[in-house]
């Protein structure tokens, strides 16, 4: 499975400067959350979207998820398998606490 354009972004620019920069108003910018931070298949925070599951992997005691928020960009779940996994082709919920959103500007340079 390849790496989403978000967590290649992620990864290119996490080190490439560790300036920050002030969120002004218009400006672009992405939101990146760890995959663990991802809570699948219920309401557990504030910020709630559905998605429907591209992918499932398992690893262990756990399942990777690939869910399409409809953004073109995938989002990438890890989640403890506790009893019911999610299926590929299943529309979940999925959310997450503000807390744990990194916010990037257009050029993939942390916004504070």
């Amino acid at each position: 499975m390849g790496r989403s354009r978000l967590s290649r972004l992620l990864a290119v620019n996490r080190y490439r400067s560790s300036r920050r920069r002030a969120l002004t108003l218009a400006c672009a910018l992405r939101i990146v959350i760890r995959p663990q931070k991802i809570a699948v298949g219920c309401r557990s925070y504030a910020n709630t979207l559905k998605g429907r599951v591209v992918c499932t992997s398992y690893l262990g005691g756990s399942a990777l998820y690939e869910i399409d928020i409809g953004t073109g960009l995938p989002v990438r779940a890890s989640t403890m398998i506790n009893g019911q996994v999610a299926r590929e082709g299943e529309t979940i919920d999925i959310s997450f606490n503000a807390s744990a959103c990194v916010l990037l500007d257009e050029q993939g340079l942390l916004i504070a």
